[in-house]
């Protein structure tokens, strides 16, 4: 299936507290539903796969879209829950989600390619505000599989 297509006005914190929510400067302008890592300055980036060099501590989900660099904003990590829209209406309650090879991006399927890190970001999870569930992301982050190593 590939990348996902998150609308950020769409992205909302269902469940969080101070153990899983942390606030931070923005390295860039990025959107709300982007995959982060706080960079070595302490700052949110996009995360990005491709280097080979990824780990999985501090790694979370944009909750508010920034437009300029060294904006605060708070990202959803691993325990939390957050609704990213329509787009996990596709996926079957229990699929796994993974970082993209797209810097920030959520992916349905693992990296093939070569030097690319695998990270588990989390899994569909069903929320109850209606008789048909939402389809929620639970934040669970996993071990790094860097590709060919």
């Amino acid at each position: 299936m590939g990348d996902l297509t998150i609308t950020a006005a769409d992205v909302a914190l269902v469940r969080g507290d101070e153990n899983n929510i942390f606030p931070a400067p923005c390295a860039a302008a990025l959107a709300a539903g982007k995959l982060v890592q706080l960079n070595s300055s302490g700052n949110w980036a996009a995360l990005d796969t491709t280097t080979g060099t990824g780990t999985t501590r501090n790694i979370g989900i944009l909750l508010r879209t920034t437009t300029f660099a060294g904006e605060a904003v708070t990202a959803a990590t691993n325990g939390a829950i957050v609704d990213l829209g329509d787009a996990l209406d596709a996926l079957a309650f229990g699929a796994l989600l993974y970082a993209s090879e797209t810097a920030g991006g959520i992916d349905t399927a693992v990296s093939a390619t070569s030097g690319a890190a695998n990270i588990r970001i989390g899994k569909v999870v069903p929320g109850r505000a209606a008789v048909t569930a939402d389809k929620l992301l639970e934040i669970d982050i996993g071990e790094v599989a860097i590709v060919g190593a």
